[in-house]
């Protein structure tokens, strides 16, 4: 079993739902932490979406605030080729880094 520390996605979100990340064949992904940032002068809106199940639905991030969601290793598991989407009610005012591990 080979565990490699990385980031697994990172960058602004649309106001559709985007995949922002794929678990490559034969490997399983743990996310360490996300962090989303709200850039802009108002307050938007973002949803995060885990294989397919809804992690966050709409919450409200405030102008020039951010989230911070840290996780254990074990806490979400993400199988070979599901993904990881998420979207802003706002194009362009909110970034996203996630950071995890894969397991192949």
């Amino acid at each position: 079993m080979y565990k490699e520390y990385k980031r697994l996605a990172k960058g602004t979100l649309t106001d559709t739902d985007s995949v922002i990340y794929t678990v490559p064949a034969g490997t399983i992904a743990l996310p360490t932490g996300i962090s989303i940032c709200n850039k802009s002068e108002d307050d938007v809106n973002i949803s995060l979406i885990i294989a397919d199940t809804a992690i966050i639905s709409e919450h409200k991030i405030k102008a020039h605030d951010n989230l911070t969601i840290p996780y254990k290793e074990s806490n979400i598991i993400i199988e070979a080729e599901e993904t990881i989407k998420a979207k802003a009610s706002v194009a362009g005012a909110v970034d996203i880094y996630i950071s995890g591990v894969e397991v192949s």
